[in-house]
């Protein structure tokens, strides 16, 4: 990958549903409930880097707990690479990544894929049978589905009340266990998302901008093409003639 410039259209931060019943945490001597709000981050772009976004995340997680201040986004952004986007004088060239824990992917999902009208004919379960196989074009959104009915549905329902059964347990669980074990508060911990954390202390926190860099592109590039890269050509290279040789085997007068 050689262009590393990708155009972000929209980015917002919108509620979810939150839970009835919130897991509790500790407030000093008092055991208060955790506030279990959910919010989901839209990202919608003409297309995204590998672990893109959960690089995002982990940055919005620090600036969120107070670990960074806000323009770290902007200096991140401003690398100098690409000389159709302007710098910024104001802040410092970032030209390679600095060491930091991406969010953790089992949030991420790829919600939804847009095309031109026109490029794509969808295609739907035929609504009158009860073949999956079956389809019809996308006039038979909307209509009861057998297929969808006995498919898709149980599925869902089956995998939500599993899951509710595991939160209600472990909420009980964990007011149990604050009845001998309080909860403490104090902790430095910065969120990566999923209930997943990377410990950090305020008074040790080295601050992204001054961590050490990651190399250029072009130097693990051509460590690749040397290493790694190299012996995948050759390992393509050894099945190719290994093929050839078993498709046209030698004869003998």
């Amino acid at each position: 990958i050689e262009n590393f410039t990708r155009e972000i259209h929209h980015a917002t931060i919108s509620t979810c549903n939150s839970s009835p019943t919130p897991i509790p945490r500790s407030s000093g001597n008092n055991t208060q409930p955790l506030d279990t709000q959910m919010y989901v981050f839209d990202l919608i772009g003409n297309g995204f880097l590998w672990h893109q976004v959960r690089h995002i995340m982990g940055i919005l997680f620090l600036v969120g707990s107070g670990m960074e201040k806000p323009f770290i986004v902007d200096a991140l952004c401003n690398t100098g690479i690409d000389p159709s986007i302007p710098t910024l004088e104001s802040l410092p060239i970032v030209s390679t990544k600095p060491t930091y824990e991406m969010a953790d992917g089992l949030p991420l999902v790829l919600w939804e894929c847009g095309y031109r009208e026109g490029d794509v004919m969808w295609r739907v379960d035929d609504t009158t049978s009860t073949n999956p196989a079956s389809a019809s074009n996308v006039s038979g959104i909307g209509k009861a589905s057998p297929a969808a009915q006995q498919h898709i549905y149980p599925p869902f329902h089956q995998t939500s009340q599993q899951h509710l059964i595991k939160y209600t347990l472990l909420n009980h669980f964990s007011l149990a266990a604050t009845v001998h074990h309080p909860l403490m508060t104090g902790s430095s911990a910065a969120p990566l998302g999923a209930g997943t954390s990377v410990q950090a202390s305020r008074e040790k926190y080295v601050n992204v901008l001054n961590r050490p860099r990651g190399e250029k592109v072009a130097e693990l590039n051509e460590k690749w093409k040397t290493g790694a890269g190299a012996r995948k050509l050759a390992r393509r290279a050894a099945e190719r003639a290994e093929k050839d040789a078993a498709a046209d085997p030698p004869t003998t007068a």
